[in-house]
């Protein structure tokens, strides 16, 4: 049986990269026979020393790319070796997937102008492909918005099968030859390439290389091959070559520093820290490369904008360990669906699988694709909104309310909801599935629409809920919308196994309409003055829940569909004129469930617990009037009465679950009053939440020394003195603190 020929044409003709483990792993499998085509004379010394098959590229013109039966890349190349490929089929393993936009996103997104240079090198590298290789349903879901290709098999990176595996003779071909210290924590900086300037410059200008080297700390820097920090490197003494392979080296790296690179992705395979370092991210998305998605909705460590703050994550990292594994473990599950050191094989077994595509014809021929920015269907098909089961939720007066909603009767809507919570006005209005209820608050108008999916909204738009007959002010008013548990819960799954796509084009498509519908039914809002909502994170249903139902998808299917639904909203909404409301991440625990404490019934946020977290992110994040009582209170405590304080906030605290903010004012208002008990419990709870934490963490300490309880308040003061806040009145209050406290400690 003939071998099936493959060539591979390596990054810029460096034995580097996906093809360089791909060729290697080729050379082992019988089905396949191959060569190396380089531009490079130190590449091909190197490979025909080792007795590794490999050719000039001029060479390689003459009968190579002819009778190859698939030509191999793992990048671009220019327009005139592409088209001495002829109609040879060819695939593409590109070089990592990050949150950098890349390929025909960049023309179809408009974010950047592009030169008709630009655009047609980009019609070049990105166009005519029979295979673009993929890690992950994240990552084929992106690749098919950059490459024009016929298929996007999930494989894996090649490059990263040396991670699960010792290194071996032809591994270290081409490769870095660094020793690194086992006593040290060995740090890798490795950013991205700017297409003006460097990386390196906030890096090196802010002396970090001596202020680590002072800490122990072994640094090592490795450019990318376009950066152009030229001189600046000298300042470093362990400077990996830009062009050499470092992959064979990474399972000695203990930290990663990088910014929007790739190579994160890749290193989140070893579980360890990784730092993103980016001082230059609004300057970097506006004149270099926008973003496929928000880097931080795949969070695998920290986002630091100063150097300052970037050695205290180094710092914390070393001394008290990584407190970013669960996030890292989550994120990197998305980018990554196989994660065992097969990605050659899988790969090799795709070619030999469309070995048909060797055939004569069956090529791709590279074509221009116009990536026009496409027009929402916005059709309207006359359905009605069902709320008459609402009574047996909220009770009666709530009933009628929804009742008014459904006779487009607003101005009674908004009269009944102004007398069952006591206010004069209202400055927002939530609308929704029955989740508007968690956001239980005054001057938050609760439209419940029925059990409406976001793909029905999306389908309907005005005929769900006719906005524009609410007569509401405009000019003062805020629209938050909140759809989409429901998909999340019941139907994504389901959709793409039914379709045969992957859970991220269903929701891109979902979001996308979902999106078009909200602009179709607000013309004439500001664009300000409109929230679109994350859903709630999802909970376990037990068989005799309410909730349960017929083939209910696992949990953990559940919170995959969840987090890529919102990981599309997130990337959808910012790249439109609204704002996100980002309810998710709010309530979701470690694992991507609902924490516990915050449901009652399984799905909806009810519990008071939930609601007040809710209520309050709106406060901070709307700036919602209802935050009038923790104002009120802030400036009474300010003005010295702290019993007009108590009063109020324990008369709001019989109805209703107070806000973080509203719990640290009463808090500080019972121990004026002498009740330091009590205040402790009030200032425990609203420490970690509420909007002013370092003096939330000093009055608490105080609070803790009125309480009989000195060790305790001796630690949080300790902790205070050591963060050297900027607010030096606060650091004199802390410093008298610590010496009353002493005082008090020493008489004992």
């Amino acid at each position: 049986m003939r071998k099936i020929r493959l060539a591979f044409v390596g990054h810029h003709g460096h034995f580097v990269g996906n093809c360089k483990y791909l060729f290697l792993s080729s050379l082992k499998d019988d089905r396949f026979s191959s060569t190396y085509i380089t531009s490079r004379a130190d590449t091909f010394n190197d490979l025909s020393r080792n007795g590794l098959p490999v050719k000039t590229i001029d060479d390689a013109l003459i009968d190579d790319f002819s009778l190859a039966d698939f030509i191999v890349l793992d990048d671009g190349v220019t327009e005139d070796i592409k088209a001495r490929f002829g109609t040879r089929p060819l695939v593409q393993l590109w070089h990592g997937i990050g949150p950098k936009m890349a390929g025909l996103a960049q023309i179809s997104a408009g974010h950047i102008d592009l030169s008709t240079w630009h655009e047609n090198l980009i019609n070049t590298i990105y166009t005519g492909y029979n295979m673009v290789c993929s890690t992950s349903q994240l990552g084929q879901f992106l690749f098919k918005n950059y490459f024009d290709a016929i298929e996007f098999p999930i494989v894996g990176m090649c490059r990263n099968d040396v991670l699960f595996r010792n290194n071996t003779e032809h591994d270290l071909i081409g490769s870095a030859d660094i020793n690194v210290a086992k006593n040290k924590l060995t740090t890798l900086f490795a950013p991205t390439f700017r297409e003006h300037g460097s990386a390196m410059h906030d890096f090196l200008g802010a002396d970090l290389p001596s202020i680590l080297g002072h800490e122990g700390i072994e640094l090592i820097v490795k450019p990318h091959p376009y950066d152009r920090a030229g001189s600046d490197l000298r300042k470093i003494s362990t400077v990996i070559d830009p062009l050499l392979d470092i992959y064979p080296i990474l399972k000695d790296i203990d930290l990663l520093i990088t910014d929007y690179s790739s190579l994160a992705s890749d290193f989140s395979l070893l579980d360890k820290p990784i730092i993103h370092f980016a001082p230059d991210r609004d300057v970097y998305e506006r004149t270099c490369r926008d973003m496929s998605y928000d880097p931080e909705i795949f969070k695998l460590g920290p986002w630091v904008s100063d150097a300052k703050t970037l050695i205290k994550e180094i710092m914390k990292i070393r001394d008290n360990g990584d407190e970013y594994v669960q996030q890292r473990r989550s994120a990197s599950a998305l980018l990554h669906d196989v994660r065992d050191g097969s990605a050659c094989t899988r790969t090799l077994d795709q070619i030999a699988r469309r070995s048909d595509f060797a055939e004569p014809g069956k090529g791709v021929e590279p074509k221009a694709v116009s990536w026009q920015k496409r027009r929402p269907d916005r059709s309207n098909t006359g359905r009605k909104i069902d709320v008459t089961a609402m009574g047996d939720i909220k009770g009666p007066a709530n009933y009628e309310l929804c009742l008014a909603v459904q006779n487009s009767d607003y101005k009674s809507a908004r009269e009944k909801f102004a007398i069952i919570n006591g206010i004069e006005s209202i400055d927002c209005c939530v609308i929704g599935d029955s989740h508007v209820w968690g956001y239980a608050a005054p001057s938050i108008l609760p439209i419940w629409t029925g059990p409406i999916t976001m793909h029905r909204f999306g389908r309907d738009g005005g005929d769900v809920c006719k906005i524009s007959e609410f007569n509401l002010d405009r000019e003062r008013m805020k629209l938050i919308f909140n759809f989409g548990e429901i998909d999340a819960r019941s139907h994504v799954g389901a959709q793409a196994a039914r379709q045969g796509k992957s859970q991220f084009e269903i929701c891109d498509v979902l979001v996308r309409r979902y999106i078009a519908a909200i602009h179709n039914i607000t013309r004439g809002w500001p664009a300000e003055a409109i929230w679109i909502a994350t859903t709630v994170p999802p909970h376990e249903i037990p068989p005799d829940s309410p909730h349960a139902f017929v083939n209910a998808p696992p949990l953990l299917e559940r919170i995959e569909s969840s987090r890529i639904l919102n990981a599309c909203l997130m990337r959808h909404v910012a790249n439109s004129p609204y704002k996100l409301l980002d309810a998710y991440n709010l309530l979701a625990g470690l694992d991507g469930s609902l924490s516990p404490g915050l449901t009652n019934d399984d799905i909806h946020i009810y519990t008071e617990k939930g609601q007040s977290l809710l209520r309050s992110c709106c406060e901070k994040t709307l700036d919602l009037n209802y935050s009038k009582d923790w104002r009120t209170a802030q400036r009474w405590t300010i003005d010295g009465r702290p019993i007009s304080v108590a009063q109020m906030l324990e008369a709001e605290r019989r109805y209703r679950t107070l806000t973080p903010d509203e719990e640290h004012y009463l808090g500080r208002a019972l121990l004026d009053l002498g009740q330091a008990p009590e205040a402790v419990s009030l200032l425990e709870s609203a420490r970690h939440y509420c909007s002013e934490m370092p003096w939330a963490s000093f009055y608490l300490a105080k609070a803790l020394r009125a309480a009989g309880r000195g060790r305790d308040a001796a630690s949080l003061l300790d902790d205070l003195a050591s963060q050297q806040s900027s607010h030096a009145y606060l650091m004199s209050l802390v410093s008298e603190e610590r010496t009353l406290l002493s005082n008090e400690r020493g008489t004992d």
